[in-house]
C-alpha cells in the first residue's frame, strides 16, 4: 500500500548487545496498483486455467513436500498459452526419496517435461541473510530459469500429504511397521533409564542390553552411551 513498517531484526549472531535486537524500517518506493492478496495452497493453486500471464516461485520448489514432476503441471494449468513461469531460488531437493532430489539439469529437464520450453537459465551466487548486525552471514548458489508455456498438459492429482485416517479421525489407523520399531526403541530406552538407578556401570546395562537384543557388548555399551550422554547433554542445556 505504499506504507512504511517497522519490524524488529534479531540476528543470528549479533556484532554487540546493541544488535541483539535492531529496529528496519520496511517501505516500497510506492504503493503497487492492483494487488491482491490471496491465502491458499500452493501446490494446489484454486484458480481457473489460464489465469495468468506470469507465474513466479521464488524459494519454493525445493522446501514444499510435493513433487516438483506433479507440481509443474499445475503451473502450466495456470497459464495463459505462452506464459511464462519465472523461478528463483536454491534448488537444494532434501528429500527421503533419492529420485526426488532434483540436480539442476534434471530440475529443467523436469521443467521442458510439464509443456515448457526453457528460454533461459543461469546460476549466481547471491548474499543470503547477510545481516549487517550479525557475525555471520550465508552465500546461497540460486538458479534461476524462465520457461515459456509451449502447450497444455495432463493434469496432476491433487496433493495429499497426510494419509486419509490421520486427517479423518474416524478411520482406523493401519498396522504400520515403523509403529512397532518405534515401540521397541522406547521399550529399549526405558530399560536403559530404569538400570541406571545409581548402582549400575554403563558396563553392566550394556550387558543387559546385549543379553536382550542378542548383540556384541561393545555394540550393546556405544548404544547406551549415546543415549546417556544425549539425556545428560539435553539437561545441561535445559539449566
Amino acid at each position: 500500500a505504499g506504507k512504511t513498517l517497522a519490524l524488529p531484526e534479531f540476528p543470528l549472531a549479533a556484532d554487540g548487545q546493541q544488535n541483539s535486537a535492531v529496529t528496519r524500517m520496511l517501505a516500497a518506493p510506492a504503493a503497487a496498483p492492483g494487488l491482491h492478496l490471496v491465502l491458499a495452497d500452493a501446490m494446489d493453486p484454486p484458480f481457473a486455467a489460464g489465469a495468468f500471464d506470469l507465474v513466479l516461485t521464488p524459494w519454493f520448489l525445493d522446501i514444499v513436500p510435493q513433487d516438483t514432476r506433479q507440481l509443474a503441471p499445475k503451473l502450466n494449468h495456470l497459464l495463459r498459452p505462452g506464459g511464462v513461469w519465472v523461478n528463483f531460488g536454491s534448488a537444494v531437493f532434501q528429500r527421503a526419496e533419492p529420485e526426488r532430489c532434483y540436480g539442476r539439469e534434471e530440475l529443467l529437464d523436469v521443467v521442458a517435461g510439464a509443456g515448457f520450453a526453457v528460454r533461459h537459465h543461469d546460476l549466481s551466487v547471491i548474499d543470503y541473510l547477510a545481516s549487517p548486525a550479525s557475525c555471520q552471514t550465508r552465500r546461497e548458489k540460486v538458479l534461476t530459469f524462465g520457461a515459456a508455456k509451449t502447450h497444455d498438459v495432463a493434469a496432476a492429482p491433487p496433493f495429499k500429504l497426510l494419509p486419509d485416517w490421520l486427517s479423518d479421525p474416524s478411520l482406523p489407523i493401519p498396522l504400520v511397521p515403523a509403529f512397532a520399531d518405534h515401540v521397541r526403541a522406547q521399550m529399549l530406552f526405558a530399560a536403559i533409564v530404569q538400570l541406571a538407578d545409581g548402582r549400575n556401570s554403563a558396563n553392566a546395562i550394556a550387558a543387559v542390553v546385549a543379553s536382550s537384543l542378542k548383540v556384541p557388548q561393545e555394540q550393546a555399551l556405544t548404544t547406551v552411551t549415546r543415549f546417556l550422554a544425549g539425556l545428560f547433554e539435553g539437561q545441561i542445556n535445559r539449566n
